[in-house]
């Protein structure tokens, strides 16, 4: 039985063959007999029941625990479908389905699954769909502290350490930023931190965090660390954040720089690199290019993106 609101797409994924409710000419018609029933339109919100009782009667329809099994393991076929084409590179972690990364482990613990399906969420494509969808880390380590726990019930030592550095890896930009803030490490040293780590979101979140404690030479060492990131959002925001405090001519250079791999990406790409640009270029950057226009006609609008700073979103 679903725990929250699906879309028809997810419905097609777990419903029996036999069922039809693939066709989405006859979901269509099912839904209109039960619309009194349940709200949503199955696409920008999932289908759900209009009253909590609803889905208890429903629950106990479904009849022996057996029949019920049958269900969940549908609903877990679906995550594990979702995890394989992630880690395969067939489906990109910010368009795997919103029912999947919410409650995916909890079909998992409702099945009594073994661990090692629980512990295919201790991933960086598990990682990139939860961040892709909150803007947060927090509910992918609500899912890795779970998972350490029954890495801990197991007494598997290895998984432990394997959740605890997700958690601690996850607050690295923030952690280093204090450790310079208190003079543990000189910025120096942590730019070399950040300059070793393999997680491109880290780097770009760590140089903006750090580029106002750097010197000028420090900035133009983490111009070149952000240039060499693969991720170009990614790669884009370290450059504009480390560039916000250069002298003015290297600033404009970099800034140039930018701007003109910025219109080489795609529309929501690109939206979502200018949404944090916005907080560290001049206004100037954007007159001379004329890039606000386009930005809400190819950006923004047309992929639904609103602008919020990096702060705010934190």
């Amino acid at each position: 039985m679903a725990v929250g609101p699906m879309t028809t797409d997810d419905i097609a994924a777990v419903a029996p063959i036999e069922s039809r409710l693939d066709d989405a000419m006859y979901l269509e018609q099912i839904v209109r007999t039960i619309a009194r029933f349940i709200v949503g339109d199955g696409r920008r919100q999932g289908y759900v029941f209009s009253h909590p009782l609803l889905r208890d009667h429903y629950e106990r329809l479904i009849g022996p625990e057996r029949n019920r099994y049958q269900w969940d393991q549908r609903f877990v076929d679906h995550g594990v479908r979702t995890l394989d084409d992630m880690e395969a590179g067939g489906l990109s972690p910010a368009k795997a389905p919103k029912y999947v990364i919410q409650y995916h482990r909890v079909h998992l613990a409702r099945l009594k699954a073994p661990r090692a399906s629980f512990y295919r969420l201790v991933s960086r494509e598990w990682l990139e769909a939860w961040y892709t969808r909150e803007g947060t880390y927090s509910e992918f380590l609500n899912d890795i502290s779970a998972v350490w726990e029954l890495a801990e019930r197991a007494g598997d030592s290895a998984m432990e350490i394997h959740c605890l550095l997700c958690h601690s890896s996850a607050v690295f930009p923030e952690f280093l930023l204090r450790c310079v803030q208190l003079k543990v490490l000189s910025s120096d040293q942590a730019l070399g931190i950040v300059q070793q780590s393999s997680d491109e979101r880290a780097v770009a979140r760590s140089i903006n965090l750090l580029a106002p404690k750097l010197s000028s030479s420090l900035l133009e060492r983490a111009v070149d660390i952000a240039r060499s990131l693969r991720q170009p959002s990614l790669r884009l925001i370290a450059m504009g954040a480390a560039a916000r405090g250069l002298h003015a001519n290297r600033r404009r250079i970099v800034v140039s720089a930018v701007l003109s791999e910025l219109t080489k990406l795609q529309p929501r790409e690109q939206a979502r690199a200018l949404c944090e640009l916005l907080e560290f270029l001049p206004e100037q950057a954007w007159t001379d290019l004329a890039l606000v226009g386009r930005f809400r006609s190819r950006g923004a609008e047309a992929s639904g993106i609103t602008c919020q700073s990096s702060a705010t979103r934190q």
